[in-house]
């Protein structure tokens, strides 16, 4: 959960408040009862989840092979302010999610994958399969991208040429006048 948040506070300088305490400067840390009484029940769910993780997990490794990249950033990630998926695993992209949701699927989850793979407009990772894990739930849903694109390359020619048409900077950047050519 710290990690988290120190992740979120490094992309957009928002300190959500379970880190604040360790963003004070004092060279010893006095957390005092009320942080652990208000974060406790968060610190075990997540434990719990952690204990699940490994079992489900497994349906994934069962079926994805090859080198692991978390983060991976695409062509034109910096043309919408730095994109980058979770994990991609061999050729399969990888979306880890943790919701109370009781059918956490969505549209939101199924276009953002969509929009990873067509910003992978050089066909650098040579994803051919998008994977949902869904970790409270104990889910994995795997789709074979052949089965959701007739022509996965002229379909990202044309998601690249209206990146370019539309979006000439990086939008984060804009402030500092930075200009990012087409590759």
């Amino acid at each position: 959960m710290l990690l988290g948040a120190l992740e979120n506070y490094a992309r957009s300088r928002n300190i959500h408040e379970i880190i604040q305490p360790f963003l004070q400067g004092e060279k010893t840390l006095q957390l005092e009862a009320q942080y652990f009484k208000k974060w406790l029940p968060s610190i075990q769910d997540t434990s719990q989840i952690i204990g699940i993780v490994p079992r489900t997990w497994q349906t994934v490794a069962n079926q994805v092979s090859g080198n692991i990249t978390c983060n991976a950033s695409y062509p034109l990630s910096e043309y919408l302010g730095g994109a980058d998926c979770q994990i991609i695993a061999g050729n399969t992209l990888i979306d880890v999610r943790t919701t109370a949701k009781k059918r956490p699927f969505s549209l939101e989850n199924f276009y953002q994958q969509i929009s990873y793979v067509l910003l992978d407009s050089n066909d650098t990772y040579s994803i051919n399969q998008l994977v949902w894990f869904y970790s409270r739930q104990q889910s994995v849903f795997f789709y074979p991208t052949d089965k959701i694109f007739r022509d996965l390359q002229a379909t990202r020619e044309e998601f690249k040429k209206m990146i370019l048409d539309n979006y000439h900077t990086n939008r984060l950047a804009e402030q500092n006048k930075c200009l990012y050519l087409p590759q």
